[in-house]
């Protein structure tokens, strides 16, 4: 049987930005949080609108993904910045690894895009991709990110339309 998805289905997409900038950082992000969820036998999509932020210790993360991504963007802002400083692009990657340790069944969860958009207390920004369980990888932000889903036509304006 076939299904026919609805223009919310269609159009559902996860867009956020960072921008550096010389007096400070902007960063942006949609409401919309669509996940998978696999309950036994089952699974289907569970649509919410809620903000995507949190704020501790001096950080400001932006999660987009799933339940890893939004718990990895909850413990990177747990984080103690006067350790975490010293290699924090280690720090960011432990997030990660510790957050998919979490849960018992990996295999459970969807092929998505997982990042965390992070503003440090000393205004650096960072990009954590944290969809591979084994290799999540962190960068910082120089001048422009903007994370979200697979194949995400603002990537597409963003690369082709805005000045480096």
């Amino acid at each position: 049987m076939q299904t026919i998805l609805s223009a919310m289905e269609l159009n559902a997409m996860t867009l956020q930005i960072a921008l550096v900038g010389i007096d400070g950082v902007v960063i942006a992000s949609d409401r919309l949080l669509q996940q998978w969820e696999t309950d036994g036998a089952n699974s289907g999509y569970s649509l919410s609108i809620s903000s995507k932020f949190n704020q501790c210790n001096g950080f400001v993360s932006c999660a987009s993904g799933d339940k890893i991504s939004e718990l990895a963007s909850r413990l990177i802002c747990q984080l103690n910045w006067n350790e975490a400083h010293v290699d924090f692009k280690a720090s960011l990657n432990a997030a990660a690894k510790d957050a998919w340790s979490r849960f018992a069944n990996p295999a459970d969860f969807a092929m998505v895009a997982r990042k965390v958009i992070v503003i440090c207390p000393d205004r650096s920004a960072w990009i954590l991709d944290a969809t591979s369980r084994e290799a999540p990888f962190a960068n910082r932000i120089l001048n422009k990110v903007v994370a979200g889903d697979f194949k995400n036509t603002a990537r597409h304006i963003i690369n082709n339309f805005l000045p480096n």
